[in-house]
């Protein structure tokens, strides 16, 4: 099956609902994460985007492109699974509360007696231990998730730096919709408004406001501070993110929303900002993404979902200057 049987349709899905992050993940439509991957600019490319959606979507195989890495690092989907897990912490507690089972004192013990009867030689708890293993495996399977006495204690201390910024306080008081994905959709040839085909896009909001302005993006990150947030923002596309969103917003009749980052250090003490995208930035954000979707589209049409492009090497901007000087 062709990824364009997946992502164009003349029924699109055009709706806003919570779901489980799973289905919304499994469901195929253009999101923030395809884009990011497709954007050529950036580091990505059409068979980044396509081993994307295969990871996610049953019934489609990526084009085979030997020696294309496109896996997470370790530390990078640590990271992602922190972050998953500080989210629903934030904006789901009794989500939280029903999934989360805790590794504690108490537990540790258990698994141990319960090791120690089914004749294990161990000296104490570990997660070594056959009983351990087997709890685990019964939490992952059930859609559960494992939480340290240390993990709960970082959680708690983050909560309560966020709520002791007053920016981020307020915005978390608002009346909203938490976890909501906005599922909607473009046409596959802008030109051609006879053309009824369209591509399916979604976008999970993490919170949306019942009324007002706003959207909320909460974010763990290395530095909270105007600045260097503002680099991390460039740096992983949160920008196009913002632009996105907004767009989405926009195909719900929304009106004109704010996109608003509820930045948080992920390091002691935990420090939180307040941070608005201007709109200028918003709509140099959406021209971008404006230019990843006309390739989209031309891959939708072609069913060609090239790896990189060779040829000569062109010299970072940088290095430009000083080698025109020597030459």
């Amino acid at each position: 099956m062709k990824l364009s049987d997946h992502l164009v349709t003349e029924t699109p899905r055009h709706e806003i609902i919570q779901e489980s992050f799973a289905a919304y993940k499994a469901y195929p439509a253009v999101n923030q994460s395809f884009l990011n991957s497709f954007d050529i600019q950036n580091g990505g490319c059409p068979a980044k985007a396509a081993h994307y959606l295969a990871s996610n979507t049953a019934g489609y195989d990526a084009p085979d492109i030997e020696g294309l890495d496109v896996g997470a690092t370790p530390e990078a989907s640590e990271a992602m699974a922190f972050g998953s897990l500080y989210h629903q912490y934030i904006l789901q507690p009794e989500e939280f509360a029903k999934s989360a089972h805790y590794l504690d004192g108490a537990k540790q013990e258990a698994l141990y007696n319960e090791a120690l009867a089914g004749k294990s030689k161990a000296k104490g708890f570990s997660k070594s231990l056959g009983t351990y293993k087997a709890w685990k495996a019964e939490v992952l399977a059930s859609g559960g998730q494992i939480v340290s006495e240390g993990l709960e204690r970082k959680l708690e201390a983050m909560r309560s730096a966020l709520v002791r910024d007053p920016a981020t306080e307020e915005a978390l008081k608002v009346d909203s919709v938490n976890e909501v994905t906005l599922y909607f959709s473009i046409p596959l040839d802008p030109r051609d408004d006879a053309n009824p085909k369209r591509i399916q896009c979604k976008a999970l909001v993490d919170k949306l406001p019942k009324e007002g302005r706003d959207i909320f993006d909460l974010k763990t990150t290395r530095s909270a501070h105007p600045e260097a947030f503002a680099r991390s923002v460039s740096q992983y596309g949160y920008d196009k993110q913002s632009a996105w969103y907004t767009r989405a917003a926009k195909a719900h009749n929304l009106g004109e929303r704010r996109f608003v980052f509820l930045a948080q250090e992920a390091v002691a003490p935990y420090l939180a900002a307040r941070h608005v995208m201007p709109q200028s930035w918003v709509d140099f954000a959406s021209a971008e993404i404006d230019t990843i979707l006309s390739g989209v589209r031309q891959c939708l049409t072609t069913d060609d979902w090239a790896g990189y492009g060779g040829g000569e090497l062109l010299p970072p901007s940088y290095l430009q200057d000083i080698i025109d000087s020597i030459g």
